[in-house]
This record gives structure tokens, sequence and C-alpha cells, in this order.
């Protein structure tokens, strides 16, 4: 089944929403990374469109093997993906339509400052 007919912005022209939904999964063709910054626990993030499904990801590059959460935050949701932990481990979210207006986030603990969240003004 193409994409078209299953996942889009939002349910929005009787399409299904694509929050939530894997962008592998639901293969939403050509993805475009929109912007990056590398998190203080030293894990690149990547905030990934795809105007196919309308519908933005975290992806994460993780080099040392830090611990942490990366995460997709939306107006009203947010996914995550808890890291393996593993030296040049990479993984990414779940989907958030555009309307949701997200950004990629890294949620990890610390040394001095305990559990935060970077989404590095993103």
């Amino acid at each position: 089944m193409p994409i078209e007919d299953t996942c889009r912005n939002n349910g929005g022209g009787g399409y299904v929403s694509c929050n939530g939904r894997d962008p592998e999964e639901m293969n939403c063709g050509q993805k475009s990374t929109v912007a990056s910054f590398t998190s203080g626990n030293r894990v690149t993030v990547y905030l990934r469109y795809s105007a196919s499904c309308q519908a933005y990801w975290t992806k994460y590059y993780n080099p040392y093997g830090n611990t942490g959460e990366a995460r997709i935050k939306g107006a009203t949701s947010t996914f995550g993906k808890t890291l393996a932990a593993y030296e040049g481990e990479s993984g990414w979210t779940r989907m958030l339509s555009a309307a949701q207006n997200p950004k990629p986030c890294m949620f990890f603990k610390h040394s001095a400052w305990g559990w935060v969240e970077d989404c590095n003004g993103v």
C-alpha cells in the first residue's frame, strides 16, 4: 500500500496520522535532516523530516555509548527511544506530524545538574 494511503499530516484529508508510527516501517520516502546538534552527553541528535509523510522524528548517533533517551517533542505529544548505550549506536524515535511543530531533544543525566533535557534551542 503506498504511503499516501496510510499516513499523512495529523489525519488531514482522510489520512491516518503519522503520530507514533515508525518512519522506516512506514517507508516515508526521501528524508532530509532539518537541524542537528551534539547534546551534553556527546550524542549527535538530528531532526529528520519526510515530505511524503509530512512528519518529523529524531535520529541519533551515539559514538561513545552514553546513556539517555532521544526524544521528539511536539505541542501535545512526545515520543522517546532509550539509548542502548553501546559505542557507535544509532537509532530513531517514532514520528510526530508536522502540525505538532516538533523539536529533537536528548534527555540524560548530567554529572552536575542531574537529569536534563537538551533541545539546544531547536
